[in-house]
């Protein structure tokens, strides 16, 4: 494996490092466990690809030819894991199929006040971001993959054949460093420093919300102990247990 680099190679690996090295400074606070995440699955799908690439580079062969009969089947999963394109078509489809018709069911019933409040936005979105960003990680591991199973088998690579790798894994931890800023940390600090004009703001938004929401039934609130535990607490309240109490009471 030659390690010949440039200035501007070398910097690149620098500045994708130092973009990772930060992003994962951002994460480590409150986000430990994601960073663990990442590297699992980015380690899980380089072990995999490696021992699958050293069997095909070993043997002279394209790496879905070592699946024998079901080498159409590899291929399919194969391009599922590194396209790009079909992954963003499919969480797109799916973030569209969960959030867009809530949100024309409240904006089409805002006029006749039985607007519904759209339930688990948020959730989609942090499901599909997160499925974003575990597929750079899988994709890192495999992009590096490829290159170590070639040295493995004793074939020359080059050094820019990792570039592709490490930028994946870059990626990943920006996009979930990115993730966390925008969701948790700006937001606090926007409410920190908002003062009246947030204020106003959640009050517009409110009275918004109360027209649009004008004829639909309260909703009540569950009650926080059982229908035994309420029958309990009533019939220890009546009248029948105080007099049977003040009746048993020894005189002085």
């Amino acid at each position: 494996m030659s390690f010949d680099l440039d200035f501007v190679e070398t910097f690149q690996w620098f500045s994708f490092l130092g973009f990772m090295a930060l992003s994962i400074a951002v994460l480590a606070r409150d986000h430990a466990h994601q960073i663990a995440i990442i590297w699992y699955i980015n380690t899980l799908f380089f072990v995999f690809f490696v021992c699958i690439g050293f069997a095909a580079e070993s043997s002279n062969v394209r790496l879905t030819e070592v699946c024998g009969s079901y080498e159409d089947t590899c291929k399919h999963i194969y391009k599922m894991l590194i396209s790009l394109d079909d992954e963003v078509n499919l969480l797109l489809f799916g973030l569209a199929l969960a959030i867009v018709p809530q949100l024309l069911t409240y904006v089409f019933g805002i006029l006749s006040g039985s607007a519904a409040t759209p339930r688990y936005v948020s959730l989609a979105g942090k499901i599909a971001f997160w499925s974003w960003i575990k597929f750079i990680a899988g994709l890192a591991g495999i992009s590096s993959a490829a290159p170590f199973a070639t040295w493995l088998a004793g074939k020359p690579v080059s050094v820019e054949s990792l570039f592709a790798g490490i930028i994946y894994i870059s990626f990943a931890f920006v996009f979930a460093a990115i993730y966390v800023l925008l969701t948790e940390r700006i937001p606090a600090v926007i409410k920190a420093w908002s003062g009246k004009v947030g204020d106003f703001a959640n009050r517009f938004v409110t009275r918004i919300h109360k027209f649009a929401t004008r004829n639909l039934p309260a909703t009540p609130e569950p009650h926080p102990h059982s229908l035994t535990r309420q029958a309990l607490i009533q019939f220890l309240k009546s009248d029948a247990v105080y007099d049977y109490v003040v009746q048993d009471k020894p005189k002085a």
